[in-house]
């Protein structure tokens, strides 16, 4: 009878969330079906879902916690947690619950079943640029303090020397305090190299847009392009001359001019594993990908879809 009155509540819930975007008044629906089924994951997992909708981030940790804890399995509640933890910047900890939200999807075959698989893999890159944006700028906090206290100490050291020498080794000091100056310059500046940003080979960008191929394609003549980018080129051509020439079906490759229908598209999953190792490996270009790299304010809520 109970688990029958919850499931009311629950339908209830859905209805103010889906259809009338009514994320305050579904979290109390849930609220009541969780009061008389404490032990329903999807109760928790979609009470945290209007938590995310509405800016409580706290709120949305909590109950994705708890929706984790009675089905670990649930993609939706560790990408809702990973998220929620991206909003309180607790970066690492976020990454971690986005990779085991993708993870979980490719276990399952990566149907498309879990709705939100394209935003999720977009709140992953962005919380791992996060990620190494606040490792960066602390690394390079930590260098310049150290800088200045090297230099610091070596002066300190020199000007003492100097004075108990006498003045007639005051020049010699000097120029050996340089040349220490110099060789610890040197030393920061190949510490430094580790994090400085370089460029994005063009090999890895899209010939049409220049972004940094995410979902690449290959065309028969062996060019490769983000397939977003070539599919809205095979269906806005306004060219006379080629519409003329292929009028039967609009396309051709915009780089050699040969016919291209959109069924001979075929995934690179070569150059995509490739872009995927180098942005592991030069974590700053997560911010090269085309996306808004910018979190939400508190507050102003989420931009996840809402499954009708």
């Amino acid at each position: 009878m109970e688990t029958r009155s919850a499931e009311k509540w629950f339908e209830e819930a859905e209805e103010r969330r889906y259809y009338e975007d009514d994320f305050e008044t579904a979290i109390d629906l849930y609220t009541n079906a969780i009061n008389l089924c404490p032990n329903n994951a999807v109760y928790f997992t979609n009470r945290a879902f209007c938590h995310i909708k509405i800016g409580k981030w706290q709120e949305a940790v909590d109950d994705s916690r708890r929706a984790i804890e009675l089905d670990n399995t649930s993609a939706e509640a560790h990408s809702i947690l990973g998220e929620a933890l991206l909003e309180k910047t607790e970066h690492v900890e976020a990454v971690r619950e986005l990779k085991e939200a993708v993870n979980l999807e490719r276990a399952n075959g990566g149907t498309g079943e879990f709705y939100e698989w394209k935003y999720i893999r977009e709140l992953l890159l962005k919380a791992k640029f996060y990620e190494w944006k606040y490792a960066h700028e602390l690394r390079s906090w930590e260098l310049q303090h150290l800088h200045k206290v090297c230099v610091l100490a070596l002066t300190e050291m020199h000007s003492r020397e100097a004075s108990q020498k006498g003045g007639h080794t005051e020049a010699a000091e000097a120029q050996c305090l340089q040349q220490q100056l110099d060789s610890l310059e040197r030393v920061f500046s190949e510490a430094a190299k580790a994090d400085k940003q370089t460029e994005v080979p063009d090999y890895f960008r899209c010939p049409i847009s220049y972004s940094v191929l995410r979902d690449p394609v290959i065309t028969p003549s062996g060019h490769t392009y983000e397939r977003e980018e070539i599919l809205r080129h095979l269906g806005k051509v306004s060219d006379k001359k080629k519409r003329k020439k292929y009028h039967e079906k609009n396309h051709f490759d915009p780089i050699t001019q040969e016919p291209l229908d959109p069924s001979q598209l075929v995934p690179n999953l070569a150059i995509k594993e490739a872009v995927e190792a180098f942005i592991e490996k030069h974590a700053w270009a997560y911010g090269e990908l085309g996306m808004d790299i910018s979190l939400t304010w508190p507050g102003f809520g989420s931009d996840r879809p809402n499954r009708p």
